[in-house]
């Protein structure tokens, strides 16, 4: 992605006018590689409501997109529709080498009207397994459902970041200013974060990696391996199916299974799992 806007758009309390523009070099089709391998579209399809077409059979997935929400669901076939402001041209939209492709281009100075339907949305078979998923916008929502892969990056400056039903060995979830939204996953590494909202996961983890500045923090399911969860100046609630080695810390309180136990707390039981927030409860059940 465009990491620099990414880091100006932090820098600057997400600004996106104080954005600086991509310098990277654009991506185009490998003249070495047989046409029959990619599907494009020319940029002035952008212009177009409703865009949409068929594609061939892909395992990895890379969008990278300002102003539009991304969604990657299960249907009857390979296939994504799209419909991107004038001011956002299609860059890149093409399967090769098993991967899709969608990149658009833009002018972070530029006003985009938010309350317009900027979107892209792939739809795979249901039953799919996936390599690589990684799927990044500025200003948009990001949802995904319903599929297996190796690794799997959801990631939103402003908007809220959705994953339901999903199977990784890998798996990052980001938002700065809105929601983090995970259910019925399972995964074996899980990094998740937001700034300024809160957090949701539920499923079954090995390492579970998690913090928030000033969002609530809500963990249900299990966790195998180890786990840290932090956050700043909101609470967090803790439910888990096992024992654990817990060091908890909190200014304000600690209850664990209805209990209060005071501001920190080490035990030696299982899981070895960090629980820390600076003003906000800690809450845990553990349902051993």
């Amino acid at each position: 992605m465009k990491k620099h806007i990414l880091s100006a758009f932090l820098i600057t309390s997400l600004l996106l006018t104080a954005c600086g523009t991509d310098s990277s070099v654009p991506s185009v089709p490998n003249p070495d590689t047989p046409p029959d391998s990619a599907v494009s579209s020319s940029p002035s399809d952008s212009a177009s409501l409703g865009n949409s077409q068929t594609l061939e059979a892909f395992d990895s997935i890379e969008i990278d997109v300002l102003a539009a929400d991304i969604r990657v669901t299960t249907g009857d076939e390979w296939a994504v529709s799209y419909h991107f402001s004038d001011k956002e041209p299609i860059k890149r939209l093409e399967v090769r080498a098993g991967k899709l492709y969608v990149e658009t281009s833009f002018d972070p100075t530029e006003y985009f009207d938010r309350n317009k339907d900027w979107f892209v949305t792939v739809t795979i078979p249901e039953g799919t397994e996936l390599k690589d998923v990684e799927l990044e916008t500025i200003s948009g929502n990001v949802e995904a459902d319903g599929f297996t892969c190796r690794s799997v990056k959801l990631e939103s400056a402003s908007g809220t970041v959705n994953a339901e039903n999903i199977t990784a060995r890998d798996m990052e979830l980001k938002s700065i200013s809105s929601k983090v939204n995970a259910n019925a996953i399972s995964a074996s590494e899980l990094e998740a974060s937001t700034i300024s909202d809160d957090l949701t996961l539920s499923g079954d983890f090995g390492e579970l990696d998690v913090n928030s500045a000033s969002g609530k923090i809500d963990i249900t399911g299990s966790i195998s391996v180890e786990g840290e969860i932090e956050t700043i100046s909101s609470d967090i609630t803790l439910t888990v199916n096992q024992p654990l080695s817990l060091q908890a810390g909190s200014a304000e309180s600690i209850t664990i299974n209805g209990e209060k136990v005071g501001n920190s707390i080490r035990t030696n039981n299982g899981v070895p799992v960090k629980v820390g927030s600076i003003s906000g409860k800690i809450d845990i059940q553990i349902n051993a």
